[in-house]
């Protein structure tokens, strides 16, 4: 038995902190234990790998009332394309750019031009806390906002507006724009009934 406690000792670290008496039960209770040892058999239980939870990719952060509509604010909880944020709105993920832009329509997702305004001079009056203002969650700190529009020819595209220097920039861009967006932007549509995508 000695010749077999030293043997588990030196084939597993672990063991090194268990008393002689421990040990023993364990030899005692496993007849085979040198043979198992000698054949690189690993006496502890295998140790299930911990539960893979699905992060999402749109974290919900606000949906505010904007006229008859809703503004639903959403972070990234990765770094996506455009086109990726709006397979997850529309819940189709296989869509192209045509289909995306069909449903976002069909379901008003996109703000109108008019309440892209709107929107952006009430945030502006929140951030200088000047009256009339509202908080729609939009990022006010450096980082951009991706705001899914409607413009007045039924085209769609998606602003980037950004705070900076007590005014907004704004600049547009397609849906089927290349490159990702990192997990610091917001994305901000009308009409979504889904809190985390």
């Amino acid at each position: 038995m000695e010749a077999q406690l030293a043997l588990l000792r030196a084939a597993t670290p672990i063991f090194l902190e268990m008393s002689g008496h421990a040990l023993q039960t364990l030899v005692i209770g496993n007849p085979n234990l040198q043979d198992n040892l000698l054949a690189g058999l690993a006496l502890m239980p295998k140790v299930p790998a911990p539960p893979i939870v699905k992060k999402p990719m749109l974290v919900f952060i606000k949906e505010t009332a904007l006229g008859s509509s809703s503004v639903t604010v959403y972070g990234l909880g990765k770094r996506l394309a455009i086109a990726e944020m709006l397979r997850l709105i529309v819940r189709a993920p296989e869509a192209s750019v045509a289909e995306i832009e069909r449903l976002v329509k069909e379901r008003k997702h996109a703000l109108p031009s008019v309440d892209l305004d709107i929107m952006l001079d009430k945030q502006a009056k929140f951030f200088l806390q000047q009256e009339g203002g509202e908080d729609f969650g939009l990022r006010g700190d450096g980082w951009a906002n991706l705001i899914l529009v409607e413009n007045p020819d039924g085209t769609l595209s998606v602003v980037y507006a950004l705070w900076r220097d007590g005014r907004w920039g704004r600049y547009g861009c397609s849906l089927g724009r290349g490159g990702v967006w990192g997990r610091e932007f917001r994305l901000v549509v009308s009409n979504s009934d889904a809190l985390n995508l």
